[in-house]
């Protein structure tokens, strides 16, 4: 339990992380090639503010460093 503890503090940036390299190989497209399919990018295009995107990203990793300390303690 302690050595996955960690996993979600990196969740938000691991689980993003994975989903663009999965979709870049779905696609075709070189995986070390930058794009905006990052769920930072998403978010912006989607019509929310920067500061907006940003506070959204930090509740969901301050909402994942709760689980965290809750597997530490369990």
């Amino acid at each position: 339990l302690a050595v996955i503890s960690p996993l979600p503090i990196l969740g938000i940036f691991l689980i993003d992380f994975l989903w663009v390299i999965l979709y870049r190989l779905k696609i075709g497209e070189p995986v070390y090639q930058g794009d905006n399919n990052h769920l930072s990018h998403k978010l912006h295009q989607n019509g929310i503010s920067q500061r907006r995107t940003v506070a959204i990203l930090w509740l969901i990793q301050i909402l994942l460093g709760i689980c965290s300390l809750g597997l530490v303690r369990s």
